[in-house]
């Protein structure tokens, strides 16, 4: 028989989405989906499972005992995912309550870099996160100190700002990706020439913090949580695209908090059939076979 490997799918990566009930078809992949679709986060190696179980009825005719018809009475589709992110929708999902608001406000980090021994000549280095910025000179200007730590790939560009006079001290505070964060602390190393025993030091000044809490609490009407989700898996330039327009969180497993698994937000999801569309399940592939 011809073989084609191009129908041979190992999916791996995936995105669980979800949306008000209500929310209409999403368009088809690969195009990534925008508001009010909501990325729920990271999945576990587990992937997604796709179920459906049937249930049928069989009848007999009078004076036989073989089946004479059978029809089915039941049918209910189902995926399984487990989530890692202990994010607002994920929490808000799993414990059948509104997605919470994270309240408070962070503290974005401030780092104090000193130079002492009043130094005539030399250098500096900065090391953050592994990497080293370019030798910096002693008198060395907010700006170029600035740039260099930009440049590293551990913060990138706008990633954090550096006042002060030439020479120190310098007032590094990170922002951007960085901000509202517990950010490690950097190292510094100095080659200084003159002066009374000139070195370079770095203290946390302000230390960074997210300082937002999540607060939930359970629900005791027993309703029903209806939501619009949507999977997407992935394996290169082949992807594939689960629409439910009507389906609820039906069964969690039991969350399990300890220091050496990570957190995993486990559920099934069951597919309604949906009073307008008319479907539970709407699948839409893209694959290399089909398209090249």
């Amino acid at each position: 028989m011809a073989v084609d490997t191009d129908y041979a799918l190992a999916m791996s990566d995936g995105i669980s989405y979800v949306a008000p009930y209500g929310t209409g078809a999403p368009v088809d992949p690969p195009t990534a989906l925008s508001a009010p679709w909501v990325d729920l986060g990271a999945m576990s190696t587990n992937g997604l499972s796709e179920a459906a179980a049937e249930t049928r009825t069989s009848f007999k005719r009078w004076g036989s005992i073989v089946d004479f018809k059978t029809v089915v009475t039941d049918q209910q589709k189902t995926f399984d995912v487990a989530f890692l992110e202990s994010n607002p929708n994920v929490l808000g999902l799993f414990y059948k309550v509104t997605a919470p608001t994270p309240t408070g406000a962070g503290t974005s980090e401030v780092q104090t870099v000193t130079i002492t021994g009043t130094p005539t000549g030399g250098d500096f280095v900065l090391v953050y996160g592994g990497d080293a910025t370019t030798d910096l000179a002693y008198n060395a200007t907010a700006a170029a100190v600035q740039a260099a730590l930009q440049a590293l790939p551990s913060i990138g560009a706008g990633n954090v700002t550096v006042a002060g006079s030439a020479g120190g001290p310098y007032t590094v505070t990170f922002g951007g990706t960085l901000a509202n964060e517990d950010v490690a602390q950097m190292h510094a190393t100095g080659n200084f020439t003159g002066g009374t025993s000139p070195t370079v030091t770095v203290a946390t000044t302000t230390p960074g913090s997210s300082g937002q809490l999540l607060k939930l609490t359970d629900d005791v009407s027993g309703k029903i949580d209806l939501h619009a989700f949507c999977f997407d898996v992935i394996e290169g330039t082949n992807h594939a695209r689960f629409f439910v327009p009507k389906g609820e969180i039906t069964a969690r497993r039991n969350p399990v908090y300890k220091t050496d698994t990570l957190t995993e937000y486990d559920v099934t999801v069951t597919a309604y059939v949906d009073d307008v569309l008319g479907y539970a399940i709407s699948r839409a592939y893209l694959l290399d076979a089909v398209t090249g």
